[in-house]
């Protein structure tokens, strides 16, 4: 990208840039120094507001150098002649002040809700609300050139559409888990009975007592009642009966 302060190439315009920043920067200072109380760290102030607006000007000039799209490119340009309008201002009203001196700014402007204005109280109150005008400005060029970085946009894209697999996934076990849940319960309530009571009344009585209770949880929970070749364990639920049979019935016939 040619005539760029950072690019590989340094051209004449490149260094007429730099100077113009040397000369606005100097009227910058004089106008912000006029607008900032005379505190032990006013010079603070100064600093950050020079900074504000003279480095706005290099920001968008490397933003322009490494922009991946033409929006990018858009917005970064947009900035610059942004820049360019503010630091204008500032070192056209540096000017007149330099030209009428101090005594300009004790003229009186008139009277304004009750106050007595003079040029000083003027140039004080333009110049800070244009300062935060440009602030509000620069900082929203800068979301709008972030948001418009290719690579951002495909992170956001990404992160969206894993959002939206997220929540349909979440959507689906919801169903599946309601239409499990009579039947997940109902195993539950089996494994709970035997579990706590076999020692109590045997296993072949316990056997007589899950078949019952099964076939009133079918009944409750309207569940199809097993095949034949099937039957309900407590704790595996619905499986094959040859499955259930003890390891030494297995041996045995083996």
């Amino acid at each position: 990208m040619k005539d760029n302060l950072f690019d590989k190439e340094f051209t004449i315009l490149d260094g007429v840039k730099i100077l113009l920043l040397i000369v606005t920067g100097f009227s910058t200072w004089n106008v912000v120094d006029i607008m900032t109380p005379d505190t032990s760290f006013a010079f603070v102030r100064e600093f950050a507001a020079l900074g504000v607006v003279e480095g706005a000007f290099l920001g968008f000039e490397m933003a322009t150098a490494k922009a991946k799209s033409r929006r990018q490119t858009s917005f970064a340009t947009i900035g610059f002649f942004c820049s360019l309008v503010v630091i204008g201002l500032f070192a056209g009203v540096s000017g007149l002040l330099e030209f009428g001196g101090e005594e300009l700014l004790l003229q009186s402007a008139g009277v304004w809700m009750g106050l007595a204005w003079t040029a000083r109280d003027v140039v004080m109150v333009s110049s800070l609300v244009m300062l935060v005008a440009w602030i509000v400005t620069l900082a929203a060029l800068y979301r709008l050139y972030a948001l418009n970085d290719p690579d951002k946009k495909a992170e956001l894209d990404l992160i969206e559409l894993d959002e939206e697999v997220t929540k349909e996934s979440n959507n689906a076990t919801k169903i599946a888990l309601e239409k499990a849940r009579p039947a997940i319960a109902s195993s539950r309530a089996l494994a709970h009975v035997k579990g706590k009571y076999t020692d109590v009344i045997g296993l072949d009585e316990m056997e007589k007592l899950l078949a019952r209770v099964d076939g009133k949880l079918q009944e409750n929970y309207g569940l199809a009642p097993a095949p034949a070749e099937v039957m309900v364990d407590p704790e595996l639920g619905f499986v094959k009966r040859e499955q259930t049979l003890p390891l030494a019935e297995l041996d045995d016939e083996g």
